[in-house]
């Protein structure tokens, strides 16, 4: 039986997929690397932590500086992500499990503040118990946010709901089942080879948590 939901934020509840790939490919354009061609190609190549992911596409980190080129891309990202909306299909699921008193939190990679502001803007913070960002903006990964939040929460019995392998490595950092959903930041054939479940829709996500979801829980 599962106590807590844990949602990741960028490319799972928000549909940023296209902000994100428009963003990264203004920055290699400007410095005349090849951009991604597609979605697939930027899911084939998207990983954490982003500073090994801008070495492995060829953005310079040790000469113009992993910290500029950080800041140049939430730049980008910042003027295309505010008209990106939720995933199609997860606002039922979230209102489902907060209707039914379902414990649920979001754990991000993305700076705490900006989280907040964009979970605001959405209109959705209500349905969380819980808002866990890092404190700055290189997106490092959040395994450590994990883990912290697990030692305080020793008793839980979590899912993590995804769209990356980095989703399935936090979770099983933390003991923590997984669940990952298609059309984020992760294509399918990647998702798979954590051998964790993988949906392609949210609606499916309901009947997975079907009779093992403890609810009432909201004691944090």
């Amino acid at each position: 039986m599962w106590t807590h939901v844990i949602w990741d934020f960028n490319g799972t509840l928000l549909d940023d997929l296209q902000a994100s790939v428009e963003s990264i490919n203004v920055l290699l354009a400007a410095r005349n690397l090849p951009i991604f061609s597609s979605l697939e190609a930027y899911r084939q190549n998207f990983g954490f932590p982003v500073e090994k992911y801008y070495r492995a596409i060829g953005l310079d980190v040790d000469g113009e500086g992993f910290d500029a080129l950080a800041h140049e891309w939430v730049g980008e990202y910042l003027a295309r992500s505010r008209t990106a909306g939720l995933r199609k299909g997860v606002l039922p699921v979230l209102e489902q499990l907060h209707q039914a008193g379902v414990c649920q939190l979001v754990l991000s990679a993305s700076e705490h503040a900006l989280l907040s502001r964009q979970l605001g803007d959405l209109g959705i913070e209500a349905y969380f118990d819980a808002v866990l960002g890092i404190g700055d903006i290189y997106a490092g990964g959040k395994t450590a946010l994990a883990r912290a939040w697990r030692a305080a929460h020793p008793d839980a019995r979590p899912i993590f709901v995804g769209d990356t392998l980095h989703d399935a490595e936090v979770a099983a950092a933390i003991g923590a089942d997984c669940v990952l959903v298609t059309g984020g930041h992760h294509g399918r054939e990647r998702l798979e080879s954590a051998g964790v479940p993988v949906i392609d829709s949210f609606a499916q996500l309901p009947l997975l948590l079907e009779g093992k979801i403890v609810a009432g829980n909201r004691a944090e």
